[in-house]
């Protein structure tokens, strides 16, 4: 990977968080394991399909 890939790669990534956070109810929010449950949620239905098309 190259240095230029990395960094894409590195931004790309930082914004997953910001956008899942601002998606994700308050309720979703309120323990651990609300929060992992969203974030599976939200792998499982936008990041995960993505990545298997490389």
């Amino acid at each position: 990977m190259t240095p230029e890939e990395l960094e894409r790669l590195e931004s790309c990534t930082a914004e997953i968080p910001k956008i899942w956070y601002n998606n994700t109810p308050p309720s979703g929010l309120t323990s651990l394991e609300n929060i992992e449950k969203h974030l599976r949620q939200q792998w499982l239905e936008t990041v995960g399909p993505q990545i298997g098309f490389f």
